[in-house]
């Protein structure tokens, strides 16, 4: 396996950042509003939500959190 660069790292960093931001203010939008809620309603609201944002989430992800 071959290494990656601290460049290519760098270059990596702004992209992660903003796909985590995204997804953190889609997660927290639904925990405000959906707490308690089955989980198919919170599925459903994470899907809009991460939509809005942009944000693409493996649905393995998407199911732990609409969980939590």
């Amino acid at each position: 396996m071959e290494m990656s660069s601290i460049s290519e790292y760098d270059e990596a960093m702004p992209r992660v950042r903003k796909h985590l931001e995204q997804f953190e203010r889609a997660l927290k939008l639904v925990r405000t509003t959906h707490r308690g809620r089955p989980i198919s309603e919170v599925l459903g609201a994470l899907d809009k939500a991460f939509e809005a944002e942009g944000a693409q989430v493996w649905n393995d992800v998407r199911a732990e959190v609409a969980r939590r």
